[in-house]
């Protein structure tokens, strides 16, 4: 810590949200004070003004509040061959809630064919919760396949095999049988925007499901109430609590034509 340069502590902070950035800095500042009590000196940079980041004000445009489908991609290939990337895939690509693309298992996950492409579908039925224990999910309609297109689907099947052959349980497995803690995967996730990994602006994770839920109507014309219900929403008409009833199959051919027949 005595080689940290002002400049590059201020950058660090400009990195998080004010919250974020407040509570960094008073961690940082008791480190150091508890160093001095024992006589460690050396951190001048702790005794310079720094201004903590401005939260940005919500718009009504979208722009700052979700990814395109293009910054999706780019996240997604950052990710690469760490422990969130199945995660991310699950929630950019295929509607999942933190929880419900943490609580996904190797053998939850099976492969369809449908058009030559294959699709991947997580048979979604329960949710890791805060706490790090297995949960029912919110609502009843809720329980759902989430289908992964190509090349998505296929990414994901590496990663499965990669699980299998490490004797390891989920996709986002932390190595002991078990998936990753929720915080650790907040943490995860922001530090590969601390560290440039990921040069885009910083948004929550669970902004990835928004994302995905704003190409599907906007960029792949997939009307809204189908979204729902691959989003697990809880139908608010009569229609949608007693009749719309959609399988796997009904999803992938929906996202197959949206994506590959436009």
């Amino acid at each position: 810590m005595s080689k940290v340069r002002i400049e590059d502590y201020q950058r660090w902070l400009d990195g998080f949200t004010y919250s974020q950035a407040h509570s960094s800095h008073n961690l940082v500042l008791n480190l150091v004070n508890c160093a001095r009590l024992h006589d460690v000196d050396g951190f001048p940079f702790v005794d310079a003004r720094y201004k903590m980041p401005r939260d940005k004000k919500r718009t009504n445009d979208g722009g700052l509040e979700v990814y395109t489908v293009a910054e999706m991609d780019s996240i997604l290939e950052s990710l690469r061959g760490s422990r969130i990337e199945g995660t991310a895939i699950l929630m950019a690509k295929g509607s999942c809630r933190v929880g419900e693309a943490v609580a996904a298992s190797v053998k939850d996950i099976t492969f369809e064919q449908y058009n030559g492409r294959t699709y991947a579908v997580y048979d979604l039925h329960h949710q890791f919760a805060q706490g790090d224990k297995f949960a029912p999910l919110k609502t009843e309609d809720s329980y759902r396949p989430i289908v992964i297109p190509p090349p998505w689907s296929l990414r994901l099947a590496e990663i499965a095999k990669q699980r299998t052959a490490d004797q390891e349980l989920y996709i986002c497995d932390k190595g002991t049988g078990m998936p990753m803690n929720r915080a650790r995967i907040t943490e995860k996730w922001i530090e590969f925007y601390r560290g440039g990994a990921i040069n885009l602006r910083y948004l929550k994770m669970t902004k990835l499901r928004n994302s995905w839920a704003t190409a599907m109507l906007w960029k792949y014309g997939i009307p809204s109430q189908m979204v729902d219900k691959m989003m697990g929403h809880a139908a608010k008409n009569i229609l949608g609590k007693h009749y719309d009833r959609p399988d796997k199959e009904l999803f992938i051919e929906t996202v197959d034509r949206a994506l590959f027949e436009n």
